[in-house]
């Protein structure tokens, strides 16, 4: 389905519904993202790295599974660091080297090649292809962050390229059988908090906030479209409002916001100034892009908060509508050109 006039036409009438279903009476966890939500796949990366995780605790969308498993139900995370919303990513040749050094049990239908992880379209592909879709019940709650590498890789990208394919995600999800209708999308986070922008211009993160807001209205608008077209319960997961809330806690709490724990965990050498949890428990970012518990059990608290029906989704923030109209000019403009 193609979103872009759909977008348009559902523009003023936005409000995502909750999920009719609560955790309690869902059978099942299935999610798909990136080093956001990656749960080790890397086997390895330099401390405070938590066993190969981007951060230093676990995940929020492991967070959200744990609450399944709990109950004695499966959660697949077919999440994998530095995976694309799109079909186009530039980190396949260090994941194919990944997997060239990295043994592989045969045994373990979970144990996949990175390089069948890059794209959200792959992770659907081998989380079919490993049976999971037979695992997780008749009620599955499917959940989807992705987007933030498509930008990170080309800065120029189309943001409604980026929701497209995203919704052709959900699409292919959903094909996998009637049981696949119900999704929970995570929108982006402001990335103009990075510890590298603190001490930027004002309005270079004000623009850069602008454009987090932008998407993600156009996310939400999208959703809506979708949902509507297909019958499917789409809802979003205000992370942009949860990541922002995160931050006023680190605020209040004294947190290390300027600067990070270490420069890169894809290092080749820990820093020994912040190789253990009590220490990068300061930081609020492990990396430039990578928060750490701090943010990312809060996260997880908001998701499984809202799940469970105690939380409703945020309204997107005042002027979002001028965002919009601004975006859409852009999208006409580039139509014309094509």
């Amino acid at each position: 389905m193609k979103l872009n006039a759909a977008i348009c036409a559902v523009a003023l009438c936005l409000g995502q519904p909750a999920l009719s279903t609560t955790l309690d009476t869902f059978t099942g966890f299935v999610g798909f993202g990136d080093s956001l939500s990656d749960a080790g796949r890397f086997g390895q990366l330099i401390p405070p790295s938590n066993g190969g995780r981007f951060t230093d605790g676990i995940t929020w969308m492991e967070v959200l599974g744990n609450e399944f498993t709990a109950r004695g139900d499966n959660a697949y995370n077919m999440a994998l660091g530095g995976a694309t919303a799109g079909p186009v990513n530039t980190n396949l040749p260090g994941f194919a080297f990944v997997d060239s050094i990295t043994p592989r049990d045969p045994g373990d239908p979970n144990d996949i090649p990175l390089v069948n992880l890059a794209t959200l379209s792959d992770q659907v592909a081998s989380f079919a292809a490993a049976g999971f879709d037979s695992m997780v019940g008749d009620n599955p709650l499917v959940t989807i962050l992705l987007g933030g590498n498509d930008f990170l890789q080309n800065p120029l990208a189309d943001p409604l390229a980026v929701i497209q394919n995203i919704a052709d995600g959900i699409v292919q999800t959903a094909s996998l059988g009637a049981q696949f209708d119900s999704f929970m999308v995570a929108n982006l986070p402001d990335f103009s908090v990075r510890p590298s922008l603190f001490y930027a211009d004002a309005a270079l993160k004000a623009d850069i906030r602008s454009q987090s807001i932008g998407f993600n209205f156009l996310l939400d608008a999208a959703m809506t479209s979708l949902a509507g077209a297909t019958g499917l319960e789409i809802e979003i997961f205000d992370l942009f409002s949860t990541a922002d809330a995160a931050y006023q806690d680190a605020i209040s709490a004294g947190v290390i916001l300027d600067d990070t724990c270490v420069d890169s965990l894809n290092g080749l050498a820990p820093d020994p100034a912040c190789d253990e949890p009590s220490e990068s428990a300061n930081y609020l970012f492990i990396d430039d892009v990578h928060p750490g518990d701090f943010a990312q059990s809060r996260w997880g608290a908001a998701a499984v908060a809202q799940v469970q029906g105690r939380l409703s989704p945020v309204p997107l923030p005042a002027g979002a509508v001028l965002l919009l109209t601004g975006v859409a000019v852009l999208a006409g403009k580039r139509a014309r050109r094509a």
